[in-house]
């Protein structure tokens, strides 16, 4: 998935850093760090030197920044590593009611048309929207890493618990994404940002705004033809 003025990682050895890395690279987009910090932080050079190599991190007069705000990973590969890295912790959070988390699951009953444009038209926009989200204005504002998850498949979900039925839509979702001619069908989407609360909330509400427009358009419980799980997991302990 592409948003405007983003950087887009293809490459193998770049998508295994960005993963080993990630936490780091968040910050990095939000502040600035003196190269020795970064170094230490890494506790290799040569690493921190194809970080940079790879277009990944920019040094520039003594410091290291995330080389753009919006980093996008395509990669062709099993989606079991995606999965444990990235979706199944916030759809675990959103199960077990852990603080700051949300799960809206939609049922939409959409033309097959409409569903081939989901994930470059709807949800492009709305990544493109999460990105333009001011960054926490007082430094001294507590910040922790915010993911948005979205896992879409065409595919019928009957009523159950909804640990169930979410993990019917990743199964189907992986399915339908390892399989020609349905990739585009499928949706298995994250963004990632370091946020504060006010970042929390407008991203929260950015998202809801989200769901209900295409709740509002498409929604159908009982011939639903396609499902749509967006979670939202802010890594803030209580009380912080």
């Amino acid at each position: 998935m592409t948003t405007s003025g983003s950087m887009v990682i293809q490459t193998e050895a770049g998508y295994d850093l960005i993963r080993a890395h990630f936490d780091l690279i968040l910050e990095l987009q939000a502040t600035p760090l003196p190269v020795q910090t970064v170094a230490d932080r890494i506790k290799d050079n040569i690493t921190l030197q194809r970080l940079i190599k790879h277009g990944i991190l920019r040094q520039d007069r003594g410091k290291i920044t995330a080389a753009n705000a919006v980093i996008s990973q395509w990669r062709r590969e099993g989606m079991v590593a995606f999965l444990e890295k990235y979706v199944l912790p916030a759809i675990r959070a959103n199960l077990h009611n852990v603080s700051y988390t949300h799960a809206t699951l939609l049922e939409l009953s959409m033309p097959a048309a409409e569903i081939g444009l989901v994930r470059e038209g709807t949800i492009a926009a709305l990544l493109n929207d999460l990105a333009s989200i001011p960054e926490a204005i007082d430094e001294k504002a507590s910040t922790a890493r915010l993911t948005i998850s979205l896992v879409g498949a065409t595919t019928s979900l009957p009523p159950g618990e909804d640990s169930e039925r979410f993990a019917q839509l990743v199964r189907a979702a992986c399915e339908q994404r390892s399989m020609n001619p349905t990739p585009s069908t499928a949706v298995l989407t994250q963004f990632d940002c370091l946020a504060d609360i006010e970042r929390y909330h407008a991203t929260l509400s950015r998202a809801q705004e989200f769901c209900d427009a295409l709740d509002s358009k498409w929604k159908n419980n009982d011939q639903s033809n396609f499902h749509l799980l967006v979670t939202t997991h802010w890594q803030q302990t209580c009380g912080n």
